[in-house]
């Protein structure tokens, strides 16, 4: 019971020190460590601007679906 309360203090002890947190949202990703410092590597960097790129297409595709919407209806009424 020492034994195992001994290693469960030095993992909360030590792990501020070591602590990542991952965030992600909407396909974004990121890593942050100590301090809230971005740790990001190079393929994760590249994941996430092709979810970029895809979420900017969807939202280019859904403004451009809405705008062809307003258009027939303003067509219907006139």
């Amino acid at each position: 019971m020492f034994r195992t309360s001994l290693v469960a203090i030095a993992i909360v002890a030590t792990a501020p020190a070591y602590a990542q947190v991952k965030v992600i949202t909407g396909g974004i990703e990121h890593v942050y460590g100590p301090g809230g410092q971005l740790l990001d590597d190079d393929a994760l960097k590249a994941r996430n601007e092709r979810a970029e790129r895809e979420h900017q297409a969807k939202r280019d595709k859904a403004a451009r679906q809405e705008e062809a919407d307003a258009n027939l209806r303003d067509r219907r009424r006139g």
